[in-house]
């Protein structure tokens, strides 16, 4: 656990005046000041080369995104002159005028913010606005034009120029020349960081300034940087790399003794480059200032000193302690995060053996109904009170902290199962004993996973999804519980993940199958009705046990899906039946408890019913007893089994026994028969068992509710039932669940063997 030592400060002082004579105590403070003083210099100094580290990189990305600024403007520009000299041929429909000419060129410059725009002529006849005051006709991109090509020039000391070929029939018929004076561009390349003091300008390769700064401050001229010797190596290396067409960043002298921080980047637009140029004492004279400061407040004040020690210390105490609490602290809970139990099972498993220590996982079962019901805050204060109460049943060397949600983890020393279980079963209750004195107690129920670790080289993260891996199977099952990793569990999980993506491609192609377990009345041997079980064969993976998938789409509503499609399957057999003049017989569906999330989730199989005009009463619908799971779950399952009896269907309840809550249901709910869970056969020698058997039986006549025992294999097992006046017997005993073809034969030969 994250636990800060309390030290007696009384204790210590004591101890310090022990140990130290007075002179001793002059001796430390003094060495205490001289290190402070070198430490405070040295630091101060280190701050000022990163501070100028950092400053470099922020002048070379002010450049970096300053040249793309300007090459986009530039860029955008060439764009609009070219879109311009596609639209002039058209002006008029090609009869327009030169007044016209010169009256679009007017507009159309206005609007891009160019100084001129002009129309050059084959002949050497120009038409452009009035703005326009120089002869362009002779510039080298004109000609360049001509010949077909568009492009971004530089007229020196002057103006920069955007010349665009018009086409007239396929062939160039004159030269677009767009005009942006150098006043236009210096405002467009001022830089607005380093409030002011920074410096600009675009130069080509040769060192010649293309566009130069408004403000010639803190230098007269480029020159003046660029020149001298103090540097001459770093001033090379900017000409190499400008040559090469690499970008970069300096620091250097220039020639009025100043310290320059220069970048340089390729434009891309000729051979121009971006200069960016700051002051390097804008970093510097602050830092300076701090060391001078420091030194006199060392030198006249020697308590001063060690106040600023003092706090400076405490400054750093709690800046990390802040950074700790953010990095490894739950705000919700005030104890450690998931990024702390990491750290700190990290730290453990340096020094423990395999097999020593378990990582349990603890959520909290339906705790999104607590959030729904009473709100985000009780949630909260639920949290909190949980991770108190786990983190008192903790030993010195175990800890706990919340992941996320309602998740939470421990590290116990423990590994044994059993004893584990029992620590944790200690938990639940420590945790439900707020309801001790309560009329009408809610009590939490948890999943909980186990990892037993025995491989140290893991980290903490795949420590905590196996603990997870093995929780996740837990609910799997529907019911709260511990359960422990197993290295099959992995496996298990790829493999649920597969068949969960190949799902809707097997309904669709109708790779799940409908099996038929008879069911015979053990008064006359009749065959009186069968189960439908659904089998998965895919073409690629063969037979997909139900226990693989049954589970697995139990956690989702594909289970619902796969419902209604074994549903449908069974009417179209009944109709087919019908239609071959067989004898009907009522055929049980099973549906998922899923389906009783939904007050209306009958509709699709009343609509299927009607469909194939199946009468109700020979369709029946089975129910598992981990339906009654919850209060709220037991109203929405009264009611489904209201609106089932409502449109004639008849209702059966599996497993029976095979839960807690059984026997009380029996009058909330009415339902036309009971199946005995097979578990209540396996040992019929038991005279308990025995007993058991023949109390259901008798109370289920009582109440006028037939009995169904399902997963009877030998005829002794068949002759108890019968003497117990058992209505109906399913299992192995008859016949284990059959393909459809396979059912058909087996009641043909049954029926050619009774005549």
């Amino acid at each position: 656990m994250l636990e800060t030592t309390n030290v007696n400060s009384k204790e210590l002082n004591i101890k310090w005046k022990q140990f130290f004579s007075q002179q001793t105590q002059v001796i430390v403070v003094l060495v205490v000041l001289l290190c402070s003083l070198i430490f405070f210099i040295g630091n101060a100094l280190r701050l000022n080369d990163v501070l100028l580290g950092v400053t470099q990189n922020y002048v070379k990305d002010v450049s970096y995104r300053l040249t793309n600024d300007v090459v986009t403007h530039l860029n955008g520009d060439l764009i609009s002159c070219e879109l311009i000299a596609d639209s002039i041929p058209t002006i008029g429909d090609g009869n327009a005028t030169d007044a016209q000419k010169q009256d679009y060129l007017n507009r159309k410059a206005d609007i891009l913010g160019l100084n001129c725009l002009a129309v050059i002529n084959a002949d050497g006849t120009t038409t452009k606005a009035s703005s326009c005051v120089s002869d362009m006709t002779e510039q080298k991109s004109v000609r360049a034009a001509f010949q077909g090509n568009s492009g971004v020039s530089y007229v020196k000391g002057h103006s920069l120029l955007f010349t665009v070929p018009i086409y007239q029939d396929g062939q160039v018929d004159a030269v677009l020349v767009g005009e942006r004076d150098q006043a236009n561009m210096q405002e467009l390349i001022r830089p607005t960081s380093f409030k002011g003091n920074g410096l600009s300008c675009i130069i080509d390769k040769t060192g010649s300034l293309i566009i130069a700064p408004t403000d010639k401050r803190p230098f007269n001229e480029l020159q003046e940087v660029m020149g001298g010797t103090q540097k001459q190596g770093a001033i090379d290396k900017v000409k190499q790399d400008i040559e090469n067409n690499q970008s970069g960043v300096i620091h250097f002298k220039a020639i009025t003794g100043e310290s320059v921080i220069m970048a340089y980047q390729m434009m891309g637009i000729s051979d121009w480059v971006m200069l960016v140029l700051v002051p390097a004492n804008l970093v510097t004279e602050e830092t300076n200032a701090y060391i001078l400061r420091t030194v006199l407040s060392t030198l006249l004040v020697v308590s001063l000193l060690l106040a600023l020690v003092l706090m400076t210390r405490r400054f750093y105490a709690n800046y990390n302690e802040k950074l700790e609490r953010i990095a490894f602290i739950d705000p919700l809970t005030e104890g450690p995060n998931k990024a702390a139990f990491q750290e700190n099972y990290r730290i453990l498993a340096q020094k423990i053996q395999p097999m020593e220590y378990a990582v349990v996982v603890f959520n909290i079962r339906s705790f999104k109904l607590i959030n729904e019901r009473f709100g985000q805050e009780a949630g909260d204060r639920t949290l909190r009170y949980v991770y108190k109460v786990l983190k008192q049943n903790l030993a010195e060397d175990e800890f706990v902290s919340r992941s996320e949600s309602d998740y939470f983890f421990l590290c116990l020393h423990e590994s044994e199962p059993e004893h584990i279980l029992m620590r944790l079963h200690n938990m639940e209750q420590d945790i439900n004993a707020f309801n001790q004195d309560s009329t009408h107690p809610y009590l939490f129920a948890f999943f909980q996973g186990v990892y037993i670790v025995d491989d140290l080289s893991l980290s903490g993260a795949v420590v905590q999804g196996r603990a997870r891996i093995a929780c996740r199977n837990q609910r799997a099952s529907g019911q709260p519980g511990c359960g422990f990793y197993k290295s099959g569990l992995t496996k298990k999980l790829q493999m649920e993940q597969e068949l969960s993506s190949l799902f809707e491609e097997s309904l669709h192609h109708d790779n799940f199958k409908v099996y038929l377990q008879p069911k015979v009345r053990l008064s006359d041997n009749q065959l009186v009705g069968a189960e439908a079980l659904v089998r998965w064969q895919h073409p690629e993976r063969g037979l997909i046990p139900p226990d693989d998938f049954i589970p697995l789409l139990e956690q989702s509503t594909k289970i619902c899906e796969l419902d209604l499609y074994v549903f449908e399957k069974v009417c179209a057999l009944q109709e087919m039946w019908y239609e071959q003049g067989k004898e009907l017989f009522p055929i049980s569906t099973n549906l998922s408890r899923k389906h009783f999330n939904d007050s209306n989730f009958l509709q699709p199989f009343i609509a299927v019913a009607e469909k194939y005009n199946i009468p109700p009463d020979f369709i029946e619908f089975e129910v598992t007893e981990s339906i009654f799971f919850n209060e709220e779950s037991i109203a929405y399952v009264r009611h489904g089994i209201q609106q089932m009896h409502e449109h004639g269907f008849l209702c059966s309840l599996d497993d029976f026994g095979s839960g807690f809550s059984s026997l009380g249901m029996l009058d909330s709910f009415d339902v036309d028969a009971l199946k005995l869970d097979r578990s209540f056969f396996v040992d019929m020698h038991s005279e308990k068992t025995r007993s058991i058997i023949a109390c259901l039986l008798e109370l289920a006549n009582k109440l006028q509710i037939q009995t169904i025992a399902e997963g009877i294999e030998t005829t002794e097992q068949l002759e108890y039932l019968r003497q117990m006046n058992c209505d109906i017997v399913q299992g192995y005993v008859f016949s284990k669940p059959l393909p459809v073809e396979a059912f058909e034969q087996w009641q043909k030969n049954r029926q050619s063997v009774k005549e």
